[in-house]
């Protein structure tokens, strides 16, 4: 799990920081093909904040599990109702495989399954390294 916790952030930093943490994530598990489609639903997600609110601090995840990319945005305040009504919230919709918004709209998931070539190549050199300290 990946987590970033900085209320501190301006609206402009907080896209950047997102973005940026999209773009590791693409780099360490070859999901480069993928990186449109999660850029452009976490963008959905920053743009509704930046367009509807003055102020705001959000708590931004992420996980990596096998096959998919997943995401949560957490506030103290109900910041996402008008997320879940709108059009930014359609096009989320359409673009994340699983959708998710708490019942007191201060907290918004989503995943988007990808197939992650850099994990499955990987895997067997652990169990070599693995192998390889058993025996010494």
């Amino acid at each position: 799990m990946i987590y970033i916790n900085r209320p501190d952030l301006d609206k402009q930093s907080l896209y950047t920081t997102v973005l940026q943490m999209i773009e590791d994530i693409s780099d360490e598990y070859a999901l480069q093909k993928d990186f449109g489609t999660l850029s452009m639903a976490n963008q959905e997600v920053v743009e509704f904040l930046m367009q509807s609110y003055d102020q705001f601090c959000v708590d931004f995840s992420c996980f990596i599990d096998n096959d998919e990319v997943g995401f949560c945005f957490e506030s103290s305040e109900p910041l996402f109702k008008k997320l879940e009504e709108g059009q930014n919230g359609v096009l989320l919709s359409i673009l994340s495989d699983d959708l998710e918004y708490q019942t007191d709209y201060k907290q918004i998931s989503f995943s988007i399954h990808v197939k992650p070539k850099h994990i499955i190549q990987r895997e067997p050199i652990r169990k070599e390294v693995l192998q390889q300290n058993r025996t010494i």
